[in-house]
């Protein structure tokens, strides 16, 4: 019985103990089963994680690179801003568009193509955008927003980097905000969440980076609340918390938790009994050979659904014997294919093969494991692709059945990143090497972290890096050292930046040079003044230029006062000159007139009187005389005002046919005289047009006169032609062809300037003063044109100008010219015995005057002076006035003003008849109130035409 009970005893015990045992193993089992299954969902949320984190940083680091460039030119364009944009988005990238709102309006976008509904975008105005605009512009931090959707289409996250400037003043003031779009699709799919072979399922909450307190916007919200596995992902200001399940959630227990229960139970019933100690262990055997097979298929789907990882077997010959999922969608070669071939024909070529071999030497001399290593390989496409690789030999019964495993993580994109950040390092180098500007950071203790070359060369150090961790002190004199820790210690301590200090420094050489110097503070996140950057401007050159400038400044001043004191006194000379000429020539003018007013006159009555046919030739001369000198006067005139600028055109409506018509009309009786013909041909069809026909007409008579001075028999003809035309004028060019004595080619040139002519010799045989041609080429420059001439001597000539005359209107017509043919007889019929008032104070031009009127049937009183026209008009009516300009008492301008205010003298025409006969002269006698203008020498046929105009208008 006691051994029975102590078998039984024992028996218990070891039941007991067995099913102790078998309840510890359980939870044992349960928990590591737990474990497993979590370490695995860990796995798989950590890839998840440092993929999703690394590719936002990799982002955010590359706009933070734009906000530098924004601080080097504030003003920067749409182009500029695309050029230094553009290299963002030159390699894989997350980023969208990034874009730049100076004043919180997006004025800048790259890429500017799709993203034009962004471009003016307010921030202020978006409520959606502004609470995170304004946190980053008050925080002076980045503030990532979203996921959110975007204005120009999709969803995305939204990066806000507040700019931050100092002013001239060096204080700080607000830029505007740099904002990058990171295309929240494309960033979940480039970090492997939308991978269908992720052995778990993910959700992300905590959006505008709040953290457990944001919004889930990944996954579905209900796994945050199935016992997940739990991470964080730091960003700007903020974080997310990813959760991660195993696809189709935990499991409720372990697969092996049967097979667990029934190993303790054979293990009870092997204590129960010996004899079935043999079947139990078959059983055991039996059963251990399928949790074998289930582990190794257990295996086998981690394998086979690890995204992120290429596993691959190979035998002792190198050849895969197994290639998971991963490895298919790295390489692109399909298990099938794969399998039986090495890696140099999949994945390797060139050195990259040799290294792989060269590896798996040292692998089989040195050690179990190798790695990681990183390999360049290309896909079935060729695509190449930087992996980091892995491998380790499982052993074998020997060396032949050894199994060499190889795991490899895909890199490129961070190799990618890194040689960003290396091209950037390299072109930031190269800056520093080249820039020709002091430019320097240092840290919280004032070293020099980096600098550029520049710095080196001025304090004797071979290479910028070897001022790395040096203190000012190290590198400059002990005052200049001090000097810059004393201007430095506000930067430092208060955060304000130096700006615009000019400031001398000394080379290695001793010589001396100037700088204009600009320092800010550089602060971390929590606004800590971390240290300084600095950039100090040669302008050593500058300063010299201006301290030339300067003296020359002042030396040029002392020139301008000394020239314009010397220039005031030649105005003052040259203006007493040129009034004493403008006085000399009209006195001349007014001397010569009047006499020859009396020879005309006196010529003219004569010739009416009758004479016998001797003296009727003498009378001739004498009258071709006074019209030469008249002539002369009126060329020496028109020369002096020509050149004195006083010289002024009409635009009038003029015909060019009636031109060419009254030339040809006044110079008829001389053409016939010396037995020529004076042809005029047709003129072209032309617009109504506006011009001086009065120049017009001078010029031509000028030319027709010459030619017929030198042309003995023959023809002179006159001809008109159209040279070019536009919207608002015509050029025009005259000739005038003759067949007379022509020019020798050599005399041609000086033609045409002042007192010129072919034959200047004292023997010359043809007269004139030389003026008329000087005149009318001088005339022709004032109308747009020239003028020349061309001959050949002994056949003949031609003169020729241009005039560029302005289009009138359709209904332009030229006014009536001041001679009318038959006036003397038209006064004679329809005016005889109007009274007409002759104001002139010399007797002679009286007697002529009135001689003329009297002889076309007029009663003519005279006055002496301005005082007795004014006497005689208070108690006598008139039709019309004739008033001399220069009289004794009153002249007749001042006895036209008064006459203008007296009742009987508001309407009675007052024509000017005077010696005085610049255009300032008519000018005044119109301003006054006089009607019009008669030049004396008095032309009867003139006098009376202007007559009959102004008596014919007083009748109405």
């Amino acid at each position: 019985m006691k051994r029975r009970a102590l078998y039984l005893a024992s028996a218990l015990l070891v039941f007991w103990g067995l099913a102790l045992a078998a309840y510890v193993a359980e939870k044992i089992n349960q928990e590591r089963f737990a474990s497993g299954e979590r370490a695995v969902v860990l796995h798989g949320l950590t890839v998840v994680r440092d993929a999703l984190e690394s590719n936002l940083n990799s982002d955010i680091q590359l706009v933070k690179g734009m906000v530098g460039v924004i601080a080097l030119e504030p003003t920067l364009s749409q182009d500029r801003f695309e050029l230094a944009a553009r290299s963002l988005f030159s390699g894989p990238t997350q980023l969208r568009n990034i874009g730049a709102a100076p004043d919180m309006v997006i004025r800048l976008m790259y890429p500017l193509q799709g993203n034009e509904r962004a471009v003016g975008l307010d921030y202020r105005t978006a409520p959606g955008q502004f609470a995170a605009v304004e946190r980053a512009r008050v925080s002076r931090q980045i503030v990532l927003a979203g996921p959110l959707n975007l204005v120009q289409g999709g969803v995305g996250l939204l990066a806000r980097l507040p700019v931050y400037l100092p002013d001239s003043k060096g204080e700080e003031y607000f830029w505007g905000i740099v904002s990058a779009a990171i295309d929240a699709e494309k960033l979940f799919a480039s970090s492997g969440l939308h991978n269908d072979a992720l052995p778990v399922e993910i959700a992300i909450r905590g959006k505008d980076a709040k953290g457990v307190d944001g919004a889930v916007f990944f996954g579905r919200p209900e796994l945050f609340e199935a016992n997940p596995v739990l991470a964080t992902i730091h960003v700007p200001q903020g974080s997310w918390q990813i959760a991660a399940t195993p696809r189709g959630g935990w499991s409720a227990e372990p697969d092996n938790l049967v097979l667990l229960r029934l190993g303790f139970a054979l293990v009870a019933l092997m204590v129960a009994g010996a004899f079935f100690i043999l079947a139990r262990a078959l059983m055991l055997a039996s059963r251990a050979t399928e949790r074998a097979e289930s582990s190794r298929r257990q295996l086998s789907a981690t394998l086979e659904n690890t995204p992120n990882v290429a596993i691959q077997w190979f035998d002792a010959q190198g050849l895969v014997i197994y290639w998971n999922r991963a490895s298919e969608k790295l390489y692109g070669w399909p298990q099938e294919e794969a399998t039986g071939k090495r890696l140099d024909q999949l994945i390797f070529s060139g050195e990259e093969a040799a290294r792989w071999r060269s590896a798996l030497t040292a692998l089989n001399a040195n050690g179990p494991s190798l790695g990681p290593s990183e390999f360049v390989t290309r896909t079935r496409d060729g695509e190449v692709r930087w992996v980091e690789s892995t491998a380790f030999m499982i052993p074998g019964d020997n060396d032949a059945s050894r199994i060499l495993v190889c795991m490899d993580v895909d890199i490129t994109n961070r190799k990618l990143a890194e040689k960003k950040v290396a091209d950037f390092n390299r072109d930031f180098e190269a800056f520093l090497n080249q820039t020709t500007d002091f430019m320097y950071f240092k840290d919280a203790e004032s070293r020099f972290r980096f600098c550029s070359q520049t710095m080196a060369d001025i304090t004797g150090h071979a290479h910028w890096r070897d001022m790395i961790g040096k203190h000012d002190r190290e590198v400059f004199p002990a005052d200049t050292a001090r000097l810059y820790e004393e201007e430095e210690y506000p930067v430092f301590t208060e955060g304000k930046p130096l700006l615009g200090k000019i400031e001398p420094y000394y080379a290695v050489d001793g010589q001396l040079g100037y700088v204009e110097t600009n320092k800010w503070p550089l602060f971390d996140e929590e606004q800590r003044v971390v240290g300084l950057f600095g950039i100090s401007r040669n302008i050593s050159e500058r300063v010299r230029n201006e301290e030339e400038l300067r003296q020359y400044r002042q030396h040029l001043e002392e020139l301008v006062d000394r020239r314009t004191a010397e220039l005031a006194v030649a105005k003052e000379a040259a203006e007493a000159a040129n009034v004493a000429k403008s006085a000399f020539l009209a006195n001349m003018s007014h001397e010569i007139r009047t006499p020859l007013n009396a020879i005309t006159g006196m010529t003219h009555l004569i010739r009416r009187s009758g004479l016998e046919p001797e003296q009727m030739k003498r009378l001739d001369r004498l009258e071709l005389a006074g019209e030469h000198l008249l002539e002369i006067i009126n060329a020496i005139l028109d020369l002096s005002k020509i050149e004195a600028g006083k010289f002024t055109l009409e635009a009038a409506p003029l015909r060019v046919d009636s031109i060419l018509g009254n030339v040809a009309a006044i110079l008829r009786d001389r053409v016939q005289a010396k037995h020529l013909t004076l042809n005029t041909e047709p003129g072209p069809g032309l617009p109504p047009l506006l011009g001086d026909a009065t120049r017009l007409q001078q010029a031509l008579l000028n030319y027709v006169t010459n030619a017929i001075k030198f042309t003995d028999e023959g023809i002179i003809t006159m001809r008109a032609s159209l040279v070019e035309e536009d919207a608002d004028s015509v050029l025009l060019r005259f000739e005038v062809e003759d067949t007379g004595i022509g020019i020798a080619e050599d005399d041609l040139p000086r033609l045409f300037g002042a007192f010129e002519q072919a034959d200047n010799s004292t023997t010359r045989k043809y007269g004139g003063t030389g003026l008329g041609l000087d005149i009318t080429r001088k005339l022709a420059h004032l109308m747009g044109g020239d003028a020349g001439a061309f001959s050949l001597p002994g056949q003949g000539s031609t003169f020729w100008l241009t005039a560029r005359l302005k289009k009138g209107q359709a209904g332009d017509a030229p006014t009536d010219g001041e001679s009318l043919a038959g006036a003397d007889e038209i006064l004679r019929r329809d005016y005889p015995n109007r009274r007409i008032l002759l104001v002139d104070d010399e007797p002679i031009n009286q007697l002529i005057a009135q001689a003329m009127l009297d002889d076309v049937g007029l009663l003519v009183d005279t006055a002496d002076d301005g005082v007795a026209a004014l006497h005689m008009l208070g108690g006598k009516a008139y039709d019309l006035i004739l008033m001399d300009m220069q009289m004794p008492r009153m002249d007749g301008l001042t006895a036209t003003r008064k006459i203008r205010t007296m009742p009987q003298g508001g309407s009675v025409p007052i024509l000017a008849m005077t010696a005085n006969a610049f255009a300032e002269d008519k000018a005044r006698c119109l301003e006054v109130g006089m009607n019009d203008f008669i030049a004396k020498p008095v032309d009867p046929e003139h006098l009376y035409a202007m007559l009959v105009k102004w008596l014919r208008r007083a009748a109405g």
